[in-house]
């Protein structure tokens, strides 16, 4: 699992679909990708290349002023690329 104290996620992230008569908007698709937050002050040189910059980010760091001042948005192809980049941030669960 992933250390929560960098790391949020793995993160569904909707497109949504144009406002109805009452302004509501609804999820459209889901956007393929592995999609992580990690607290910006944390994030390794080596996750930088995975940043995207999300046009409704949804999920912050606390404290961040809703721009990701405080919060790095990743994407990766998948859950074992994400690992390969963050590996010092996955604590492996110990089986009871």
């Amino acid at each position: 699992m992933w250390n929560k104290s960098c790391v949020d996620g793995p993160i569904t992230i909707w497109t949504y679909k144009e406002p109805d008569e009452e302004g509501n908007q609804l999820p459209d698709q889901i956007i393929s990708g592995y999609h992580l937050n990690f607290i910006k002050s944390e994030l390794p040189e080596e996750a930088e290349p995975y940043t995207v910059i999300p046009t409704t980010p949804r999920r912050l760091f606390a404290g961040d002023d809703g721009t990701g001042s405080l919060t790095a948005f990743l994407l990766f192809e998948n859950e074992e690329e994400a690992k390969q980049v963050l590996h010092n941030y996955w604590i492996e669960e110990e089986s009871e």
